[in-house]
């Protein structure tokens, strides 16, 4: 009888355990993946870290495969490897995320035009999403996990290190003879102002950056001098500033882009 208390004793002592050690298993998962709310989903750049079940590094020292969900919950945009991305995104209930049609400018990289079409297609069979301590995780219809990303830290944009001359215009070279030493160039200063030289008059303005290499320039002004031996028509230069409202950043060549992600203009860093 002794024997038969001790043995029910024992199965009561092991049973409680278990159950203390699932509750324990299931509260640190629970923590892990908090929070799971929109808010921490969106407004932050994401950058890729596996594709598929395996590790991803980026070829390129300056920028790496990422993509950024606006805070109004309705846009993505971001990098695939060789062309920006961007496109809409539809948030549902239990964690349900669905990209929508998502567009990249038209760049070829024989080198890396296989890796961004399997990013893509991961994006597109996107079903749901789950952040935990280790980062942002997507997945498939199966709940198969199609990529894996960590939370980028915000870093000093290289665009705003230096002067940046002109190269191109929508893709035609610029030939400018600098007469007085001065080359056409423009430069984001730290007060958010914009200077520059259009090859006769100085320029400045306004502008403001956000992490998804959306910019824009404002209050465009310039001085009025007269230059008739200067065979440039800087009201091209000008332009750009108008309809400028993406870049991209790479090797020390810097570009802008149209809303229709034209390359407007071509520069080098200086």
């Amino acid at each position: 009888m002794k024997k038969l208390s001790l043995v029910l004793f024992s199965l009561v002592l092991l049973t409680a355990c278990q159950e203390k050690k699932s509750q324990s298993t299931e509260k640190k998962e629970a923590q892990e993946a908090e929070p799971q709310g929109a808010e921490a989903l969106t407004g932050s750049t994401w950058a890729l870290k596996e594709l598929n079940g395996e590790k991803y590094s980026s070829p390129s020292e300056a920028e790496g495969v990422h993509v950024m969900l606006t805070d109004d919950g309705s846009k993505v945009s971001g990098y695939a490897g060789c062309n920006q991305l961007m496109g809409s995104f539809k948030l549902s209930a239990d964690n349900g995320l669905d990209f929508g049609d998502v567009a990249t400018t038209r760049r070829s990289c024989p080198d890396q035009n296989q890796n961004e079409q399997h990013f893509l297609k991961a994006l597109k069979s996107t079903e749901s999403y789950r952040i935990s301590d280790q980062g942002l995780k997507l997945f498939d219809a199966d709940n198969n996990a199609v990529a894996v990303f960590a939370k980028q830290e915000p870093k000093a944009l290289a665009i705003e290190s230096g002067k940046w001359q002109l190269k191109s215009l929508k893709g035609e070279p610029v030939n400018f003879d600098p007469k007085e030493g001065e080359n056409l160039f423009f430069e984001l200063e730290a007060d958010a102002r914009v200077i520059g030289f259009s090859g006769c008059n100085t320029f400045s303005g306004t502008y403001s950056l956000s992490e998804e290499k959306n910019i824009e320039f404002s209050g465009m002004l310039s001085t009025l001098k007269s230059c008739p031996d200067v065979d440039f028509k800087e009201a091209r230069f000008l332009k750009v500033f108008e309809y400028t409202t993406t870049y991209s950043f790479e090797k020390e060549e810097l570009k802008l882009y149209n809303s229709d992600q034209e390359t407007l203009a071509r520069f080098t860093s200086l």
